[in-house]
C-alpha cells in the first residue's frame, strides 16, 4: 500500500493575536503513527506576523500611529459643518485620550527636544552625522542578529520637527513646539538645512527665512513680509497647522522605510515605489501604504528569527506581501505560505528545528494495491479541522492517483496538497 503523511509543527504561537509560524511536512513511505518525516519531503511553512515592541521595527509602528492620529485629528475637524463651534482641544482629545491617561505629561520633555534641537543646529548646521546611527538600532532582547532595519540619523529641520511633535500629548503642546520653531526660522537662530527633494510646507518655509535671513537690507523687508505671511497662513488655522506637521511625518517615515529596506539589500525600487512615492495621493492613502510596508518589515523578522531565513527566500516572501498589499484590499494581517526548495540551506533548518517536536497535526492516507481511481482518506478530527479552516468547507474529500510520480488530495475546490518535492521556493498570501 502507498501511504502519503501529513505532519503540522507549530514553531512558535498559535492564536489570533501574537507572531505564528507553522511547519507543514508531507512525505511518502510507511513510517510509525505519530513518527516524523522522512529526509526526503515536501516542507512549507505557514507565517503571520504582528508588531513586536522589542523589535526593531517598533519605532516605524510608533511613528505610523502618530501619523494615524494626527490624521484622525485633521478629518474630524474637516467634517465639521461650516459655522459649528469648534474646539479643537476637546477634539484632540478624542482621539489621544490614552495616551494622556496612560503616560505622564512630556511637557518639559518637548521644550528639552526643542532647546536640544536649536543647540544641534547651531553645532552642526541642522542635519545630524552618521555618528548616532547605533543609537537608532532599536533592536531588542528578540532581534536576530541580521538584519536590523535601521532609521537614518541624518535627519534635516523638518524631519527633526516631526520628531519632537509626534510625541505631542495635547494640541497645547504642538502650538508651543511650532511656535518656538517658527520664531528660530525667521531669526535664523534654526538654520534651513533641507534634504533634496523635500518640498514639505516646513521645508519651504525654512528655505524662506533663509533666503530672507541672506538677504540685503533692500531686500530684507519684502523677503520678511512674505516669511511672516507663510507663517501667519500655517500658524493661524489648526488644519494647516497639523497637515503641515503630517507632511513632515510623511515624507520622513517613507524615506526611512526606504531606506532601511535598501541598507539589508532586501528590496527593489521598483517593489517599494508604489507605497513609498505616493505624494500625489492623499494622506489616508500614504499613511496606509506605510503601514502596509512596516507590516512587512515584521514578517521578515520574524522569518530571520526563527528560521534564519537564506536572502531567497526573503526576498520571496517580500515580494508575495507587496503583491498582496499593491492590491489595496481593506488592510489585514495575512497569512503567508511558503513552499520551501528542497535542497536550500532554509529548507534543512527547518527539518532540524522539527526533528525533536511532537507535531500539532498527523495524519497518512492509505491507497490500496488495488486502487485505480480513488479511495478514502482517513482524516484524524483535529487535522480534518485544520484543513477546514485552511481551505474552507469541503464538498467532498478525495484522493486522486495521477501517475507513479505524485498524488494529490484535494480539498473541495478550493486547494490541492501535492505530494511532489519542491524544487523553487513559492509564496502564497491570503488574509
Amino acid at each position: 500500500r502507498k501511504r502519503n503523511n501529513y505532519a503540522m509543527f507549530d514553531l512558535i504561537g498559535a492564536v489570533d493575536t501574537e507572531s505564528s509560524v507553522g511547519v507543514e511536512v508531507f512525505w511518502r513511505g510507511n513510517t510509525p503513527l505519530l513518527s516524523a518525516p522522512s529526509s526526503s519531503n515536501t516542507t512549507r511553512l505557514l507565517l503571520r506576523a504582528f508588531p513586536n515592541k522589542k523589535s526593531c521595527t517598533n519605532t516605524f509602528h510608533h511613528e505610523t500611529k502618530a501619523l494615524e492620529r494626527m490624521l484622525a485629528v485633521v478629518t474630524h475637524l474637516q467634517q465639521m459643518e461650516e459655522g459649528e463651534e469648534v474646539c479643537v482641544d476637546d477634539v484632540w482629545d478624542v482621539y489621544y485620550e490614552d495616551v494622556q491617561t496612560t503616560q505622564e505629561d512630556n511637557t518639559n520633555q518637548i521644550k528639552q527636544q526643542i532647546g536640544t534641537l536649536l543647540e544641534r543646529n547651531d553645532r552642526s548646521d541642522g542635519v545630524d552625522t552618521a555618528t548616532e546611527k547605533v543609537a537608532h538600532r532599536h533592536g531588542g532582547d528578540d532581534e536576530p542578529s541580521a538584519p536590523v532595519f535601521t532609521q537614518r540619523s541624518e535627519l534635516d529641520v523638518p524631519e527633526h520637527v516631526w520628531n519632537i511633535v509626534k510625541d505631542c500629548q495635547t494640541f497645547a503642546q504642538v502650538k508651543y513646539a511650532l511656535s518656538v520653531v517658527f520664531n528660530a526660522m525667521r531669526t535664523g537662530e534654526l538654520q534651513a538645512v533641507v534634504h533634496h527633494g523635500n518640498n514639505c510646507q516646513m521645508a519651504q518655509l525654512a528655505v524662506a527665512c533663509a533666503r530672507a535671513n541672506r538677504s540685503s537690507s533692500v531686500f530684507s523687508s519684502q523677503n520678511g513680509d512674505d516669511v511672516n505671511q507663510m507663517i501667519a497662513s500655517i500658524a493661524s488655522d489648526p488644519i494647516s497647522l497639523l497637515t503641515c506637521v503630517i507632511e513632515c511625518g510623511l515624507g520622513k517615515l517613507q524615506r526611512d522605510v526606504f531606506s532601511a529596506f535598501m541598507a539589508a539589500e532586501m528590496s527593489t525600487q521598483s517593489q517599494l515605489d508604489p507605497f513609498l512615492k505616493c505624494e500625489a495621493n492623499s494622506f489616508d492613502h500614504q499613511v496606509d501604504c506605510l503601514r502596509r510596508v512596516v507590516h512587512v518589515m515584521d514578517f521578515v523578522l520574524l522569518l530571520k528569527k526563527v528560521i534564519d531565513a537564506d536572502q531567497t527566500m526573503v526576498a520571496s516572501v517580500i515580494q508575495g506581501l507587496l503583491a498582496y498589499y499593491g492590491s489595496f484590499l481593506p488592510f489585514t494581517i495575512p497569512v503567508v505560505r511558503c513552499a520551501l526548495n528542497e535542497y536550500s540551506s532554509s529548507a534543512s533548518h527547518v527539518r532540524k528545528l522539527c526533528s525533536g517536536m511532537e507535531p500539532s497535526v498527523w495524519s497518512c492516507s492509505i491507497m490500496p494495491p488495488q486502487a485505480t481511481n480513488s479511495t478514502s482518506v482517513l482524516l484524524p478530527a483535529q487535522t480534518f479541522q485544520f484543513l477546514h479552516d485552511v481551505c474552507g468547507p469541503p464538498s467532498y474529500i478525495h484522493q486522486g492517483v495521477e501517475d507513479d510520480e505524485g498524488e494529490d488530495v484535494s480539498i473541495g475546490d478550493e486547494g490541492t496538497y501535492t505530494f511532489v518535492q519542491a524544487t523553487e521556493t513559492r509564496v502564497n498570501v491570503t488574509a
